[in-house]
C-alpha cells in the first residue's frame, strides 16, 4: 500500500483519452518525420 500511495503523489496530470491519443501521434508524427535525419546522421557517424 505505501508504494500506491508514493505513485498517486506524483501524478499530477490524468489527460482525458482524446489529449492522450493527440500526444501519442504528434509524437510519433515527429518520430517519423525525422528518421530521415537520424539515419543520415548515424550513417555519417558509422563513416567516419
Amino acid at each position: 500500500l505505501m508504494n500506491a500511495g508514493v505513485v498517486t503523489g506524483r501524478i499530477h496530470d490524468i489527460p482525458t483519452v482524446h489529449d492522450l491519443i493527440q500526444g501519442i501521434m504528434t509524437e510519433a508524427t515527429e518520430i517519423i518525420l525525422n528518421l530521415p535525419t537520424r539515419i543520415i546522421k548515424e550513417e555519417n557517424v558509422i563513416l567516419e
